[in-house]
């Protein structure tokens, strides 16, 4: 859930793009425009890891009346990370959401689902402080440490009108569902996980 002020036209870009190595960057990457932004320009892609930051900045520059939103992941995120710099050089005021599970969480979930919980290289053992690192880079970062933040701090954040970066902390084994099974339909979608 993004928080969006009613009666604001905005255009919205989410790019959700989940921690993802391997599968040829399967990741998941989506837009969400909104107000007046036609179907012609929407996009429902699928783009590599780490697609995101260069997105989210593309997009605020071609928009620079709207305000820009990007979803990623930790890995995703720290694959081009040093863009923050753009950001806080030309102010973009892009709101970097991080979902952050400390994980490469969809490959993670793979080897969860399909290869008994044999997991291999999808722990980075990674130890960075995303709301320090968005100071070092000298703009704001806030952090959520559980649901009943998530609508204050995105808040506080949207409002900022400036670039800043929001870590999300969330649990390694939090899931990513819908999903399609390798060769398999969408009419074989695992849609709950235990």
């Amino acid at each position: 859930m993004v928080f969006v002020p009613e009666n604001n036209p905005i255009a919205l870009l989410v790019i959700y793009t989940i921690s993802t190595v391997g599968f040829c960057g399967a990741n998941v990457f989506y837009d969400a425009f909104l107000v007046d932004v036609t179907t012609e320009d929407r996009m429902d892609y699928v783009s590599s890891m780490g697609y995101g930051m260069g997105a989210a900045i593309g997009a605020q520059t071609a928009n620079p009346d709207k305000r820009v939103v990007l979803f990623t992941g930790d890995g995703s995120f720290h694959m081009n990370l040093n863009e923050t710099v753009t950001l806080k050089s030309y102010n973009l005021p892009i709101m970097v959401v991080v979902m952050n599970n400390s994980v490469l969480g969809m490959v993670r979930q793979w080897q969860k689902l399909f290869y008994g919980h044999r997991f291999s290289q999808t722990d980075p053992h990674r130890a960075t402080d995303f709301v320090e690192l968005a100071k070092a880079f000298g703009i704001d970062g806030m952090r959520v440490h559980n649901d009943s933040e998530v609508e204050s701090v995105l808040e506080k954040a949207f409002n900022l009108k400036k670039p800043v970066i929001v870590d999300c902390v969330l649990s390694p084994d939090e899931n990513v569902l819908p999903m399609i099974p390798p060769g398999k339909t969408v009419d074989d979608m695992i849609t709950e996980m235990e």
